[in-house]
């Protein structure tokens, strides 16, 4: 009895190492896979993680809740009459810019860059000198204004 107990176990240990191996196997062999590259969804260039907006990141006058995502703040100016963006930020879509006031955010990139003021005015010149957004992706919306809020009370009906 004890005899094919010590066997079983023997048996099992083995077994086990046998699956082990063959799950690690199988796993080196799918990280040389495309599919299960870190940076598959990305250009061919690498991007700089530090840089790399992340969702749930606190940026003035921008909403990241969501993962390659984001929805300007707006508040109205008086002088213009016109909402404006709360961020003063120059925005990129896919290396072309976006004139603020125009659009109210965007979905669908690949990843988001934030350049702070020195960085964008190296690389835009006055336009970056506040930071720039950079959005890269094939499958960018844009998004657009949201509306002004009610001027008044709603009517009453008699």
């Amino acid at each position: 009895m004890l005899k094919t107990f010590l066997i079983a176990n023997r048996i099992a240990t083995l077994l086990a190492v046998l699956i082990s191996s063959a799950y690690t196997c199988q796993a080196s062999a799918n990280a040389n896979n495309k599919h299960f590259s870190r940076f598959t969804d990305y250009p061919r260039k690498l991007v700089n993680q530090s840089d790399t907006l992340k969702s749930g990141m606190t940026l003035e006058g921008i909403n990241t809740a969501t993962p390659g995502k984001i929805i300007l703040m707006y508040r109205y100016d008086a002088s213009i009459k016109k909402a404006m963006p709360v961020s003063s930020k120059l925005i990129v879509v896919n290396g072309k810019a976006i004139e603020a006031g125009t659009i109210g955010g965007l979905e669908g990139s690949d990843y988001i860059i934030i350049l702070n003021p020195d960085q964008g005015f190296k690389k835009y010149g006055k336009k970056g000198e506040l930071g720039v957004i950079e959005a890269n992706g094939t499958k960018i919306t844009l998004l657009d204004i949201p509306p002004s809020p009610p001027s008044g009370p709603p009517p009453t009906y008699k």
